[in-house]
């Protein structure tokens, strides 16, 4: 009777075992499940670095050096040659080419709190080195009309593995006359880049 309650109790120290065991194996495949999905949940999202921001999808990562979002109160006139810079880098981490289209999104021109459109408020864009220097005007335009997103460049192709590096400048156009009514100009945009499927 003995060896009875021995194997009995035996028998159920082995459950146990296998139980815990099991649930050992269930709570690490959980934990690999959950940082998994926070993987690719955050690899899509922007993330900050100081003034760096990082867009990554699984084709392209853009970085900004300079940040996504573009701010600028209370403009005052000058040349391209003393505007701001913002740079940013494309790079396609995907195994074919893409295009994409590149543009002002969220944009918000105003002045006196009231939205306005500025035929002298600049921008262009240069295609750059690594180490950022212009190399290639690529487009320019003004703010004559406003519109919440607006075209840069359009069809653009990115193949597998390349970078490609940009400059962006926007400045108040100085027209060497009185411009009263350019004066206390407040802009922002987000630079934006969508593949085209």
């Amino acid at each position: 009777m003995e060896d009875n309650r021995e194997q009995t109790v035996e028998k159920k120290e082995q459950k146990r075992a296998r139980k815990i065991i099991f649930i050992i194996i269930f709570l690490l495949l959980l934990i690999g499940f959950t940082v998994g999905i926070s993987y690719y949940f955050f690899s899509k999202t922007i993330t900050g670095n100081g003034d760096q921001d990082v867009i990554t999808t699984e084709e392209v990562s853009v970085f900004y050096l300079t940040g996504q979002d573009i701010n600028v109160e209370n403009m005052m006139p000058g040349y391209e040659n003393d505007a701001p810079r913002h740079t940013f880098l494309l790079e396609n981490n995907g195994k074919s080419s893409q295009k994409y289209t590149m543009s002002f999104s969220n944009v918000n021109l105003q002045q006196a709190g009231k939205n306005v459109e500025v035929v002298n408020l600049k921008w262009i864009l240069y295609g750059a080195s690594q180490n950022y220097s212009e190399q290639k005007k690529l487009a320019s335009g003004d703010f004559a009309v406003v519109d919440s997103t607006l075209p840069i460049l359009e069809n653009i192709t990115i193949e597998a593995g390349e970078r490609q590096y940009y400059v962006l400048k926007i400045w108040l156009e100085e027209i060497e006359e009185v411009q009263n009514e350019d004066q206390g100009l407040n802009f922002s945009a987000q630079i934006g880049i969508s593949l085209e499927k």
